[in-house]
């Protein structure tokens, strides 16, 4: 009896010793299984995250420019994208298989593209169309417009229709807006001295010998510049619009509506043009009250202050009236007419006239 007790005793003592064992064995298997971590030179443990798998498929639509300014924007293109990873893990509804590429103008079709086609077809009446196509790959289809207009703003979707990995129709649209920009005069101003800085570029390109047969314009009568000055003036012969279209004439005549300074500088103007008045070399009889520009405007927070056009930090100068203030009928523009024997006035700036154009360093 007593021998069975012991051996049960000691039995009972080799389980315990078994069962530490598998303790110790698992404890180990913990340790060694967890993750690997790199040590930095400031005893900080980081663990590196694998990069995030690329998706299976991404369409993407581009306008540029954003925004359409009639008249100015020279052209506008849209182009819509797709690209199928065909390495990638598809899952249900992703686009496996593309059929067709669409582009959409405020719910009308512009383009269209497939697979099963000699090329791109366009719908658009003002514009070209260019794009390729892969069922899986990257396929792209572009629309480019020349000489927007606001009709040209709104939105704009791009479309792709195909085949899930079941072969199960499936479709995805991406959009975009194109603004239409109204015009005003500080971004006419602008734009004018933009083709400003372009003309002068072709200029300088023309090693300083602009145009000459526009310099000789016959459509223009040549005034002479302030005694021992460096400027001389051009005077249109007859009408040519509103005043920033009589600015951009004088632009490409490489100047800009004379911008009077001094009291000195419009008397030199005024005794120039009355002689031209009684001369008849620019038509300018006094029945002929159209105004001729000059390159200066009312401010535009309509404080009533003036400023020129081109030069907007230069002073000014305002023949004044005899009660002291310049001659006003609350117009935003100045200009000279032969009615008033060509002193300062406001006119409106929509009226049409004649530009008076100042040609900076020519020597007359």
């Amino acid at each position: 009896m007593l021998r069975l007790q012991r051996l049960q005793l000691l039995l009972l003592s080799l389980a315990m010793v078994m069962v530490g064992v598998d303790i110790a064995a698992a404890q180990n298997t913990t340790t060694s299984s967890s993750p690997i971590t790199t040590a930095s030179s400031n005893n900080t443990n980081t663990t590196t995250t694998p990069p995030s798998p690329p998706p299976p498929v991404t369409l993407t639509i581009d306008v540029k420019p954003p925004e359409v300014l009639d008249g100015f924007t020279r052209e506008l293109t849209i182009t819509c994208t797709l690209t199928i990873n065909s390495s990638a893990t598809f899952g249900n509804q992703d686009l496996r298989y593309l059929n067709v590429l669409i582009l959409d103008h405020d719910g009308d079709h512009m383009a269209t593209i497939t697979p099963f086609s000699n090329g791109p077809n366009v719908q658009t009446t003002n514009g070209s169309v260019a794009g390729t196509i892969e069922r899986e790959g990257r396929s792209v289809l572009s629309v480019t417009v020349k000489h927007p207009s606001p009709a040209d703003s709104g939105n704009y979707s791009c479309k792709a229709m195909g085949l899930d990995k079941d072969y199960l129709p499936v479709d995805m649209t991406d959009a975009d807006t194109v603004s239409d920009k109204q015009m005003d005069n500080s971004t006419l101003v602008d734009q004018i001295k933009s083709l400003k800085s372009r003309l002068d570029e072709l200029t300088d390109a023309d090693g300083g010998n602009r145009w000459q047969h526009v310099d000789d314009d016959p459509l223009f009568v040549h005034i002479a510049g302030m005694p021992g000055g460096s400027t001389r003036y051009l005077l249109a012969k007859g009408d040519m619009g509103q005043v920033h279209i009589s600015q951009f004439v004088c632009f490409v005549q490489g100047g800009h509506l004379a911008e009077i300074n001094t009291r000195e500088e419009w008397q030199h103007i005024q005794y120039n043009l009355i002689q031209l008045k009684l001369n008849g070399t620019a038509n300018l009889n006094s029945s002929h009250a159209v105004p001729v520009w000059l390159g200066t405007e009312m401010k535009g927070d309509n404080t009533g202050g003036w400023q020129h056009m081109y030069h907007t930090e230069d002073s000014l100068y305002m023949e004044q009236d005899a009660m002291g203030s310049p001659a006003s009928s609350g117009y935003r523009c100045l200009s000279l007419t032969s009615r008033t024997d060509f002193r300062i006035e406001d006119a409106d700036c929509a009226e049409v006239g004649r530009p008076l154009c100042e040609i900076k360093g020519h020597i007359v």
